[in-house]
């Protein structure tokens, strides 16, 4: 099973885990980091989480591109033998759940295509200015 930690500023992570748990039953699947929610240093879950991987590969999604949260994760990969542990930041919910619902072991080439699909949903959804509320424009709406 591949190993994932969401860690962010707040209780995003702690969100995200909530949401997949919702839509998949698959929350059990991520751990969790919900930084600086209190005083409590969670640099010792960050260190747990890479020592429970044992060489095997994992996934570490955080919140903000060098955030404070990032970088605590950076540093403490830095010299690890481990070369199998992705970080990835910007996490969103697709993202998470195109990990969770993954069953192919994690390498790099699988890293860059969820990475990329995540990406794709982020969109400017832009609602028309339509004045026509019959039922045939709203079904158009989602095409």
């Amino acid at each position: 099973m591949n190993r994932i930690l969401v860690a962010s500023h707040g209780k995003l992570a702690s969100g995200l885990k909530s949401s997949i748990e919702l839509l998949s039953g698959l929350g059990e699947k991520l751990s969790v980091i919900d930084a600086y929610i209190d005083d409590t240093d969670y640099t010792d879950q960050i260190d747990y989480f890479i020592k429970q991987l044992k060489h095997e590969p994992g996934v570490i999604l955080t919140d903000i591109k060098g955030g404070s949260v990032n970088q605590r994760v950076v540093q403490r990969l830095l010299g690890q033998e481990n070369k199998n542990v992705f970080v990835i930041t910007g996490v969103n919910l697709p993202l998470v759940m195109s990990f969770v619902l993954n069953k192919d072991p994690v390498d790099r080439n699988l890293v860059d295509k969820i990475v990329a699909e995540s990406k794709l949903e982020v969109i400017d959804w832009q609602i028309p200015d339509n004045t026509d509320k019959s039922e045939e424009s709203n079904s158009d709406f989602f095409n």
